[in-house]
């Protein structure tokens, strides 16, 4: 599956921060039934889930490098037609 990249986030090494990805626009009227992030080693994920009628996913993460950047991808499992789907982002992590 190639990775497709969906956008760009920034955090400070000492912040935890949510963020969201929002799938409504690929998935019609499913549902996320089931997600899952890949978070590179250096960073920590907190928390993660479902969120805003199943249609959306969020996660917490702290730590990172300052000027170091990172590849986060959200896998999928939707209800009603069981397919799963990928999305990824670029953390970069910069000093504020």
């Amino acid at each position: 599956m190639a990775i497709i990249i969906v956008g760009a986030l920034t955090k400070d090494p000492d912040e935890t921060r949510i963020f969201r990805m929002d799938w409504t626009n690929h998935i019609g009227l499913d549902e996320i039934l089931m997600s899952t992030w890949d978070v590179p080693a250096g960073l920590t994920l907190v928390a993660n889930g479902i969120i805003e009628g199943n249609t959306k996913t969020y996660m917490f993460l702290q730590g990172g490098t300052a000027n170091q950047s990172y590849i986060l991808t959200n896998t999928i499992l939707l209800y009603g037609s069981k397919e799963i789907l990928q999305r990824s982002c670029r953390l970069d992590v910069r000093e504020h």
